[in-house]
């Protein structure tokens, strides 16, 4: 998702400067343009995966709780709310999160000094 949303930020901002100068038929620029893009592309997947591969655990740690939490409330909630069960799974899913990462964090201040 994040390396998505970097291509997808990058294509909206270079978009009107690849549209300009293909309008006014410069070439040269329009050239230059694609060769950046692409290095930007490049450069911006090398790193995607260069940290897919770092921090794999680190980030499943991070997400599985979530995935969890989303389980639960997308089998939960429909069965006792109906559509709308559907509709607040998302948001359950993050409350819970949200609630259990408040606890932790005020169970364990003292001992990290935050």
């Amino acid at each position: 998702m994040f390396g998505s949303s970097l291509y997808t930020g990058y294509s909206y901002g270079v978009a009107p400067m690849l549209s300009f100068y293909y309008g006014e038929r410069n070439e040269d620029k329009l050239k230059k343009m694609v060769k950046v893009s692409l290095r930007v592309i490049l450069l911006i997947s090398v790193i995607t995966v260069a940290a897919s591969f770092l921090l794999t655990e680190p980030l499943v740690s991070v997400f599985a709780r979530p995935f969890v939490f989303m389980l639960i409330t997308m089998i939960v909630l429909p069965r006792i709310l109906g559509m709308n069960g559907i509709w607040l799974a998302t948001p359950a899913a993050e409350l819970m999160v949200f609630s259990l990462s408040a606890v932790t964090f005020l169970k364990y201040r003292k001992r990290y000094g935050y």
